[in-house]
């Protein structure tokens, strides 16, 4: 379903007209805060159907049913935790994404007596992984959020979650760097702050937790070491581990558990796989008291595997198995056991199938009638026939009382994961139905206390995630643009509950919304536009970036007139035809488009390489250059600007020679004839790389990016001549001698250069605001470094200069409990103007900027509240009031306040 739009629109005094008030009413002119805001707007996508599944469910006190599970946000997953009640009428959902572009995965859910609903999973990016707890109150109300991660473990996995009658959480996750698995502990109260942590050496199975009424916590997996045991470990309230006990069979073969309950009685039993030599696994089942004493152990074995998954008890102490029986019984693939509170097997069912059928148990539960519910998949005879099982037998005898084997609607697949026995009888199902191949729809089931089918829900739909420039870092900061009309353009991704598309709006001098449009991938991949401009004498609008093509990614250029219409599209590969990643384009004064990006050179030299193409203003290709056979490699494109003569300047990284990578720089004519091309290494043992270019006034173009010695990076920032003589170098160090990154970088009319990014402490922690400026020489004028509230994390995105010569610098900055758009804006000589912060509520990261009318500059990025959406504003520094040379050293603003 393709999404509908909406937007808003905030209008605030002009810098002029705000100063007259002030002066009339007799306010005092007096420094710092000279800034106003003219308009802002948001754009929104509104509401999609998006791919998602069920993950866990749970009655809480009030008996509203509560699931979690995951949703698919165009680019990856996010929690959805929904409240439905006993009807099946949805009371409110949540999305929750953990870490801004981290896949997140919830794991388990769990109602408190409060009512309270406690969310934990996994957020995860490319190279680590965190722990993520959310709590809602019963009305849907986050109460509190936190992520954690173990800093000398890479990856960090929740595996369950208790709670006791204060509310105090503990999650339980498995931490690793490789094959090593230790458990993590991490408590919280109520509130959401920090009680402890604690580590021991156990790999936990995914819910093998359990809390007694005495806020005795037990955790139960393997150990490690080869063979490996049954290991289970008991902690106090405190996290003060109280006993440990590993379990053998008594072969010396792998033995390790895969489930934990917590008894009637108050002990708590395991259950897992035990090696054998005559049977291969077997069914081993133990039970502790609350001071760790082995109270019984079953084992019980059969001519092939068996092997249990899961684990209830009821309130007289009977313990429940759940697994697959010994693989020599024809046609049955579903095993249930029962022990009395003695270990003495009490009954043991399994569950037929048809010929060729099969069903394996996901989740059980014991109803309130002492009965029990198992749920999972039952497959069919022939390929991709999977139904939703969910039966109920009786916990005295294990007689079957009743099975539905649910038929899923035609093309579809449905599996059930979790199941919660109601208060009333009922029993809750979750899931999901899937498409092959397309996607997932939550599927949510209600059965009474017969086996009759209540109600089956989906998931809602939900607002789709509007992100510009398909994500905040060196891509994103060239997603905003101006040129024609006063206008103010966006572009960015924005999801259809499928895919990604392109997504461009148009908005007036004033805010108003003029026009927005969508390109889709014609084969619905994903598309991620990366930047945007604008041809100043006509007001077309030319954006491009990269979509998945045949054979690899493809960089995609859409054209639109001055009203939004499309003129025309283009796909282009390298000549190896391989993954291709545009990153920036431009319009020249001849009106020819550039694009360039990153390319897969030939079959000979597949690293990346670097690819310019040019078209003319009707779409057709007019030049291209592609380096990389014999030149470089494992080299990438980053940034693109036009000279003050015309020269079209390509930056970027490469490997000449094989050495450490070194920067980039090519110049071009208007036709495409390569003028020169530099690089530069600071020495024989470091990689250098270029993230942002600008013109100089003379015609030449000023780098800036980073030099990495292997320890700390610095700032990089280098300028060429209009004929590619080396200028001057310079490398700035933060004060801290921290991690220095720069990403982006503007040259006035004077030739002073700013460079502006973030640099981070000695530990890597506390990232700020890092501006750098340089004379026309290179000599250094002035280094700030500039944060929010102490320990936040503050990061520079871009940076703009304003027509009277103000520098404004914008990124994010942290506010204690989320990010706000944060712009600092500086004098050419280093005196800080003001500051200006935007809250929207929730995590607002400030990435764009674009020098706007009167001294004014257009902020952009994205801003979340329900969801992610576009947002932009325009703000004034005041300082057009005053003749232009008022900020031309280290002078004070102004800003009106009662006398």
């Amino acid at each position: 379903m393709k999404p509908f739009s909406t937007w808003t629109l905030t209008v605030g005094l002009s810098a002029a007209l705000a100063m007259a008030l002030a002066l009339a009413a007799g306010f005092v002119v007096s420094p710092a805060a000279a800034q106003s805001v003219g308009w802002q707007a948001r754009w929104d996508g509104g509401l999609v159907d998006s791919s998602a599944r069920g993950w866990d469910i749970a009655e809480g006190p009030n008996g509203n049913i509560y699931a979690t599970g995951e949703i698919w946000n165009g680019s990856g997953r996010d929690f959805l935790t929904l409240a439905r009640n006993a009807a099946g009428d949805l009371l409110w959902y949540r999305v929750k994404d953990g870490l801004n572009e981290s896949n997140d995965v919830p794991a388990h859910l769990i109602v408190d007596g409060n009512g309270h609903v406690i969310v934990v999973g996994t957020a995860t990016r490319s190279t680590a992984s965190w722990m993520l707890t959310v709590a809602y109150d019963a009305a849907g109300n986050e109460l509190w959020s936190r992520t954690n991660k173990n800093p000398a473990y890479r990856w960090n996995v929740a595996k369950g979650v208790a709670v006791d009658a204060d509310g105090r959480v503990v999650v339980v996750g498995e931490i690793s760097n490789g094959s090593t698995k230790w458990t993590s502990l991490v408590s919280y109260d109520s509130t959401g702050d920090l009680l402890w942590e604690r580590q021991r050496e156990l790999a936990p199975d995914d819910g093998c937790v359990a809390m007694d009424a005495t806020g005795v916590l037990a955790v139960a997996g393997r150990s490690n070491g080869s063979p490996y045991d049954f290991l289970t470990v008991a902690f106090d309230a405190s996290g003060a581990e109280l006993w440990a006990r590993a379990r053998d069979a008594g072969e010396n073969r792998n033995d390790s558990v895969h489930a934990l309950v917590l008894d009637g009685n108050g002990r708590f039993v395991v259950t897992g796989i035990s090696e054998t030599a005559a049977s291969g696994k077997d069914i081993l089942t133990v039970a502790y008291d609350v001071a760790g004493t082995e109270l019984w152990a079953a084992t019980r074995g059969g001519p092939g595997d068996q092997e249990s998954w899961m684990i209830a008890a009821d309130a007289s102490g009977n313990v429940f198995v759940a697994g697959t029986p010994s693989s020599g019984l024809p046609n049955s693939a579903l095993l249930i056991v029962s022990y009395d509170s003695a270990g003495l097997e009490r009954w043991a069912v399994t569950v037929p199938d048809g010929v060729g059928e099969s069903s394996t148990a996901t989740d059980m539960a014991v109803a309130t009638d002492g009965n029990v519910v198992v749920t999972g998949r039952h497959y069919g005879a022939i390929m991709n026939d999977v139904h939703a099982l969910t039966l109920k037998v009786s916990g005295a005898t294990g007689a079957a009382i009743w099975t539905r084997i649910r038929t899923p609607a035609p093309g579809r697949r449905d599996s059930v994961a979790g199941v919660a026995a109601g208060a009333s009888g009922a029993s809750f199902v979750i899931g999901s139905s899937a498409v092959e191949y397309l996607s997932d729809d939550v599927l949510a089931i209600a059965y009474d206390s017969s086996g009759n089918e209540l109600w089956a829900r989906g998931e809602p739909e939900v607002p789709a995630d509007d992100v510009p420039g398909s994500q905040p870092d060196n891509r994103g900061r060239r997603a905003i643009a101006t040129g024609y009309d006063g206008r103010v353009y966006l572009t960015g991704t924005s999801f259809d509950g499928y895919t990604l598309d392109y997504m461009t709006v148009a908005f007036d001098a004033w805010g108003n919304k003029l026009w927005e449009a969508r390109k889709s991938n014609p084969n619905d991949a994903q598309a991620y536009p990366s930047a945007i401009a604008v041809d100043p004498a006509n007001g077309n609008v030319y954006v491009t970036g990269t979509t998945r093509s045949f054979g690899g990614n493809a960089f995609l250029t859409v054209a639109y007139d001055r009203d939004g219409d499309e003129l025309w599209s283009r796909t282009r590969h390298g000549e190896a035809h391989g993954d291709d990643s545009a990153c920036c384009i431009a319009v020249t004064a001849e009106g020819l488009i550039v694009v360039t990006g990153t390319s897969d050179t030939t079959a000979t030299y597949t690293a990346p390489g670097m690819l310019t193409v040019a078209y003319e203003s009707g779409g057709n290709e007019v030049w291209s250059d592609e380096w990389g056979p014999g030149l470089f490699r494992a080299g990438f494109t980053s940034s693109l600007t036009l000279g003050t003569t015309g020269t079209v300047y390509v930056g970027g990284s490469t490997n000449v020679g094989g050495g450490p990578a070194g920067t980039l720089t090519v110049a071009y004519d208007a036709l495409g004839n390569r003028l020169w091309w530099q690089s530069h290494n600071s020495d024989d043992e470091v990689s250098d790389f270029i993230l942002a270019l600008a013109p100089t006034p003379d015609g030449g173009v000023a780098a800036t990016g980073y030099t990495d010695p292997y320890v700390n990076e610095n700032v990089l920032t280098l300028v060429y001549g209009p004929d590619g003589t080396e200028r001057w170098v310079a490398i700035a160090d933060s004060a801290a001698s921290g991690w220095d990154v720069a990403t982006a970088i503007v040259v006035d009319a004077a030739g002073r250069t700013f460079v502006t990014g973030w640099t981070y402490k000695t530990d890597y922690s506390d990232p700020d605001f890092m501006t750098v400026a340089y004379d026309a020489a290179g000599g250094l004028l002035w280094s700030k470094e500039r944060g929010g509230i102490p320990g936040g994390d503050d990061y520079a995105g871009t940076a703009a200069l304003g027509s009277h010569g103000t520098l404004f610098v914008t990124g994010s900055s942290d506010n204690g409990t989320s990010m706000d758009f944060m712009t600092v804006a500086y004098s050419p000589g280093g005196y800080e103007l003001f500051e200006h912060r935007y809250d929207g509520g929730g995590d607002d990261i400030g990435y764009l900027a674009v020098a706007g009318p009167d001294s004014s500059v257009f902020i952009g990025g994205v801003s979340d509240g329900a969801d992610r959406d576009f947002f932009v504003y325009q703000l004034f520094d005041g300082t057009g009031l005053f003749a232009d040379g008022f900020v031309s050293g280290d002078t004070t603003a102004w800003s009106a306040v009662a006398p």
